[in-house]
């Protein structure tokens, strides 16, 4: 008896951790999706703005604290550096190429280009559940970190951020 709930058990462990598996997997394509469509998509109307650049922000985020090249916002508890290399545009692969360096430690890594944007998406597992995922435009990213059930949500709203950036003068 002992022995054929511990087969029963691990039988069910396996078909969690496979759902697991295609749960992370399809928010990926999902994640690929609204690469692609955020890069052709029309850029939501910047609301916020620093000395340098006007971007747009949801209104549950809120801008902390900046400097010449960063930008913390946060979402309740939730932290997101925004990062923007004024030197580089929307179709600008330097930051993204500067991140593919460590390209064996991401999970999924995805780009997607348009006639004047080059955007793309890596996310890497930090623990258990817990995901880093940063999402760029050209010059511009945003990182933040999430767990699978805000995977996408959270994509979408910084793809929306980081498609928003104008700069100044």
């Amino acid at each position: 008896m002992l022995r054929k709930l511990q087969v029963i058990q691990l039988l069910l462990f396996v078909f969690l951790l496979s759902a697991c598996t295609s749960s992370l997997q399809d928010k990926q394509q999902d994640v690929k999706e609204l690469l692609e469509s955020s890069v052709t998509a029309e850029s939501e109307k910047p609301n916020k703005e620093t000395d340098d650049i006007r971007f747009y922000l949801p209104f549950a985020m809120k801008m902390n604290e900046s400097d010449a090249n960063n930008i913390l916002v946060t979402k309740g508890d939730q932290i997101f550096i925004l990062f923007i290399n004024k030197n580089e545009k929307e179709d600008s692969r330097v930051v993204y190429e500067a991140m593919l360096k460590e390209a064996n430690s991401y999970t999924f890594t995805e780009t997607f280009t348009n006639k004047n944007k080059f955007g793309y998406v890596f996310l890497k597992e930090t623990n258990k559940d817990e995901y880093e995922l940063t999402v760029g435009i050209g010059g511009y990213k945003m990182t933040t970190m999430t767990d699978i059930k805000r995977l996408i949500q959270d994509a979408e709203t910084m793809m929306k951020v980081v498609s928003s950036i104008e700069l100044k003068g």
